[in-house]
């Protein structure tokens, strides 16, 4: 497979597989083993995973693909994520909390191989910052699963910069670099840009990997009604935004709000979850659009996103 998370392809994108069974999704086999295929012809390589995924079960219907063509895992640099409990008819534990120690770290990861039916995991993460979270501990036994050749690479998902530093400090002594922190960014939720987390990634020289870049599908809701009027109103300014943008590149909201975070300057992946080939379709639209976005359009989202202009 590909040795690392940006030397796959040309592709800024990630197949994201949360939805698939589960939790909403229905997808068989086939269905599951034609969204990855055509994947790799879109030169997405990039598979994000999470063992609780569908309530624990994505890991073992990916692994009945693998099982199935077995010459896909090869095309694949797979990204799956440990650290969150939640009850399952199929785990022992009945109460949601996190758990990084290593015990937990060390028999998810044996499980994600046993499901997914593969001998290593490309780049695992922590899904969660852990209270509890004991750094040389989890240093400890990202080191051990390295040595054992379980993992290749390691980050983190939804971590503050000086949570990342906190574990890096500690995974420096066993020679191991952190190499991305996932997190949350869109048109509708753009924390990540005015915190610091961004700012951080580019400083450290890290991979941003981006989970939910078109807000959840907040994007293609047919009615406000539910929302609140700030989140009503913020839809209403970014759709505008967007299909201004979207209009004149000839291309629909959903390529020009992918585009847009494309445009950062952190070079993030995005992760696009979805059942739909048709999602997946866009990704070469959206990188292209990107590419040729100029600020004024950037930041007109912004504004649309945010309700004002830059101070």
């Amino acid at each position: 497979p590909p040795d690392t998370l940006m030397s796959l392809s040309a592709s800024r994108f990630a197949f994201g597989t949360m939805r698939l069974t589960g939790w909403g999704g229905n997808c068989s086999t086939d269905d599951i083993a034609k969204l990855m295929k055509r994947a790799i012809d879109l030169g997405i390589t990039n598979l994000d995973l999470a063992d609780i995924y569908g309530h624990y079960t994505v890991d073992e219907a990916i692994g009945k693909v693998f099982a199935a063509n077995p010459e896909l895992r090869a095309k694949f640099y797979l990204i799956n994520k440990c650290g969150i409990k939640l009850p399952a008819e199929n785990r022992p534990w009945d109460y949601h909390y996190y758990d990084t120690s290593a015990a937990h770290i060390a028999s998810s990861v044996d499980r994600m191989l046993q499901d997914l039916h593969v001998d290593y995991i490309d780049l695992l993460l922590i899904h969660r910052p852990d209270q509890l979270m004991d750094p040389e501990e989890i240093a400890a036994s990202f080191a051990q699963l390295q040595k054992d050749g379980k993992v290749k690479e390691f980050g983190v998902s939804n971590f503050s910069p000086i949570q990342f530093d906190l574990l890096q400090a500690s995974m420096t002594k066993v020679g191991i670099k952190l190499i991305t922190n996932q997190v949350e960014l869109s048109v509708f939720n753009t924390s990540v840009m005015f915190d610091g987390t961004l700012d951080h990634a580019m400083l450290h020289g890290l991979h941003t990997t981006i989970w939910s870049p078109l807000g959840g599908g907040q994007l293609f809701k047919e009615s406000t009604e539910g929302m609140s009027k700030e989140a009503a109103d913020q839809l209403t300014r970014v759709r505008a935004a967007l299909k201004k943008i979207g209009d004149a590149a000839g291309v629909g909201i959903d390529i020009a709000a992918l585009a847009w975070v494309l445009r950062h300057p952190c070079k993030p992946i995005l992760v696009l979850g979805t059942s739909k080939p048709a999602r997946l379709d866009a990704a070469p639209a959206a990188q292209k659009l990107s590419e040729s976005m100029s600020r004024e359009d950037w930041f007109r989202v912004l504004e649309a996103s945010k309700g004002a202009e830059v101070p």
